[in-house]
């Protein structure tokens, strides 16, 4: 229901632009694209009624401007008990982005793993040692809670650097002259924190 309040949001503030191109993406080529999503995701199970139901209605709200035949028509078939025109204008709720980005990353891994299966059947005849049959059916996936010490020193290191000028890091002269005395900062500080530097001395340039 998220990426529903999203694109609700979205759309809304595409037409107060008279954006109707981006209103059309938003409400409903990416509307379409995570009522795909849904569908993929619940396939072993059935979709919620209800939110289909709650997603054509609107769907067709926010598609209602410019295209309020289409829309009308959609709402007969659902059985509204109102006609379009005088029904009001949907309302977003929360968004929980946290959410909505777990969402997409998990989809992406997702279609990595079918990549990856759909090379080793391919490439199976001429490896014998790959025998994958009709599987893999599963996967584990393992996701970090935190970044490793050192590349939460060097995000900290980098938006300290941001807050200070406010101009892109990768475009400042300064951050390239201050590459090598920021992974030295780096290099003391997990020396400190851990005691163990053979992960990091590659990184580290000897004059």
């Amino acid at each position: 229901m998220s990426e529903i309040n999203q694109k609700i949001i979205e759309t809304d503030e595409f037409y107060e632009k008279m954006l109707f191109k981006e209103a059309l993406r938003t409400g409903f080529f990416e509307m379409q694209s995570a009522r795909d999503k849904y569908r993929e995701m619940t396939s072993n199970i059935q979709m919620h009624e209800e939110l289909v139901m709650a997603f054509i209605r609107i769907q067709a709200l926010l598609m209602s401007p410019i295209c309020p035949h289409v829309a009308e028509h959609v709402f007969s078939l659902i059985r509204e008990e109102t006609n379009i025109l005088d029904s009001k204008w949907p309302v977003a709720g929360e968004v929980d982005t946290y959410l909505i980005k777990s969402s997409a990353y998990l989809m992406d891994t997702a279609h990595r793993f079918r990549i990856q299966v759909k090379a080793l059947r391919q490439n199976k005849g001429k490896d014998s040692k790959v025998k994958l049959g009709n599987g893999p059916f599963k996967a584990t996936i393992y996701i970090a809670k935190s970044y490793p010490l050192w590349q939460g020193l060097i995000l900290n290191k980098l938006k300290e650097m941001y807050e200070v000028s406010r101009i892109s890091i990768l475009q400042s002269s300064k951050f390239c002259r201050n590459m090598g005395t920021m992974w030295e900062y780096v290099y003391r500080e997990c020396c400190l924190e851990l005691s163990v530097t053979s992960r990091m001395k590659k990184y580290i340039r000897r004059d």
